[in-house]
């Protein structure tokens, strides 16, 4: 008996939560390849590369994302986050960096966690990030290094991956996410809590309720309007008009009609905001490729305008690493030896590769900067050399002195 009341609890919890265990479909992917599962670092060194899984762990539910290490050389960040793109491990909510050198660390929100310089990794090793509750936790080869509770991981999470140097991988990434099973249709309209997961329990409550003079706004956020409409959408010819819905006044015509002929929009207007969700946008040629680039905005003849902000992902992309310590200079006869042999400087992109690939503004300025950067070096060691010739001029001087008397 004892055996059978455990078997039917099981069956029971089986039936609520329904998971779902399965392979990273990656998508979003930036400056990386995704092979089946596995990721791999393309392009450049920097945080520049990275993708998310296609799949997401709903909100308030359990579940798991875990990789097998293939390497423990490079730099990368694994982790979920309310997100599915990502290039670098420290925008990641709840992060595994794993360290060039082979450790394991953790990041939440950016921050390193305060006792989290947690273990050494090697190849073969499984890394997961887990929810439980409001409980994440982080784990290796299925032991626990580190948990966080009490924080707010309630909401839609997607599994993610940042990498640093080229060659870097998420190997074999997996996930499972359990999904508790939604509401019962009712027979008095459509419930809301059957759209949020939510079971309605058999009653409707919040169920739409039916307007004799149109499709009440009320109706679809589950307040019952009482038999009047006050906000009901007006009846156009060719269906029932969004514009009514945002006091806009269709004029007699329903180009954004919902349920009519005109469709609805991915244009969205909040006060003096326009908002696209949805595709590209290119002003000018439509013939031209512009959907197999990775901009969301194309204007053919330019765009003219007072001010400019262009964003870095991070203080590495910036040049400021000419002035560390180890950073190898160029002598100036082996920048003469380059230019004679190439024709450019080295380090910035040549006449042809400007015109075939266009300029990134985002990456030409550390460029640039760079060469100002590295030109201040060569002023700063002339000026040393010209020093110790003034100073051994003036001792040759002397002693030429001396034995002129």
């Amino acid at each position: 008996m004892k055996h059978l009341f455990s078997f039917l609890l099981l069956l029971s919890i089986s039936q609520l939560l329904s998971s779902q265990n399965f392979d990273f479909i990656w998508t979003n992917t930036v400056g990386c390849n995704a092979s089946g599962n596995t990721l791999t670092k393309t392009g450049s060194n920097g945080w520049n590369g990275g993708a998310g899984s296609e799949n997401e762990l709903a909100a308030n539910t359990d579940g798991w994302i875990e990789m097998t290490v293939q390497e423990n050389t490079k730099g990368k960040g694994f982790g979920l986050d309310i997100s599915s793109s990502h290039t670098n491990y420290n925008t990641i909510d709840f992060a595994m960096f794993f360290t060039g050198s082979g450790v394991l660390r953790v990041y939440e929100n950016g921050s390193l966690k305060s006792g989290s310089n947690l273990s050494s990794y090697n190849v073969g090793d499984v890394i997961r990030v887990q929810r439980s509750g409001t409980t994440i936790s982080y784990q290796k080869n299925g032991n626990e290094l580190f948990s966080t509770t009490g924080i707010n991981a309630n909401t839609i999470l997607y599994g993610v991956a940042s990498m640093n140097q080229v060659g870097a991988t998420i190997g074999s990434a997996k996930a499972s996410f359990n999904v508790p099973s939604t509401g019962p249709t009712c027979t008095d309209g459509i419930q809301n809590g059957d759209e949020t997961g939510i079971d309605c329990g058999g009653s409707c409550p919040n169920a739409c309720a039916t307007c004799s003079d149109g499709i009440q706004n009320g109706d679809e956020t589950g307040i019952d309007c009482g038999g009047s409409c006050p906000n009901a959408c007006a009846t156009c010819s060719d269906g029932i008009q969004n514009g009514d819905e945002t006091g806009i006044d269709c004029g007699g015509s329903c180009p954004n009609a919902c349920g009519g002929s005109g469709g609805s929009t991915v244009w969205t207007q909040s006060g003096n905001d326009i908002h696209y969700s949805d595709g590209k946008v290119w002003i000018g040629d439509v013939s031209l490729d512009v959907a197999s680039t990775d901009y969301n905005l194309f204007v053919e003849k330019g765009i003219m305008t007072e001010r400019l902000k262009v964003a870095i992902e991070g203080s590495g992309d910036w040049a400021d690493y000419v002035f560390k310590n180890g950073y190898q200079l160029m002598s100036l006869e082996e920048v003469r030896t380059h230019i004679a042999q190439y024709g450019h400087l080295p380090n910035v992109p040549s006449a042809e590769q400007v015109a075939n690939q266009g300029i990134d503004v985002s990456k030409m300025f550390p460029i640039l900067l760079r060469q100002i950067e590295e030109n201040k070096l060569y002023l700063i060691q002339m000026n040393e050399q010209i020093k110790a010739l003034k100073e051994e001029n003036t001792q040759l001087k002397k002693q030429i002195s001396k034995k002129v008397k």
